[in-house]
């Protein structure tokens, strides 16, 4: 990789150069697809405005995916997954995976999670043991 040298694209119909270079690429490990993070600010500038090679057109024709800021497991995922509700996490107590949206709390960083199933049909008594517990787990975590 290190003798990778960049390549230039002419487009003789307009005079405008284009300039071919690497970009790192993550496997989301949910579908198994490249994806790569959506640059922000000038950078993102730099792609074409043409519709047909966009950044988003480029995407869809290398089968690449948008890399979202959602993390499961503590490996993000792309944004396909996201909107497929792909997004699921690990209950701490139970071991069950359940969608996002059925979280009760979230301890730390990286997170771990207890569900709503458990909140529900756990004594009291049991559920701050386990709060208490990952409290003092995570404590030091954003410092």
């Amino acid at each position: 990789m290190e003798d990778y040298t960049p390549k230039i694209v002419h487009n003789s119909h307009s005079g405008i150069v284009y300039g071919e270079m690497l970009v790192e690429l993550k496997t989301c490990p949910k579908c198994n697809k490249y994806m790569i993070i959506k640059p922000n600010g000038s950078i993102d500038n730099s792609f074409p405005n043409y519709v047909k090679i966009d950044f988003k057109s480029q995407l869809h024709n290398a089968g690449w995916v948008e890399q979202s800021n959602v993390k499961v497991d503590n490996k993000y995922i792309c944004t396909e997954c996201v909107r497929n509700g792909e997004a699921d996490f690990k209950c701490y107590l139970c071991g069950e995976r359940y969608l996002v949206n059925f979280i009760q709390e979230s301890f730390g960083d990286p997170p771990e999670f207890l569900c709503e199933k458990c909140y529900t049909t756990v004594s009291a008594k049991e559920w701050e043991m386990v709060t208490d517990k990952l409290y003092d787990i995570h404590k030091y975590d954003f410092e």
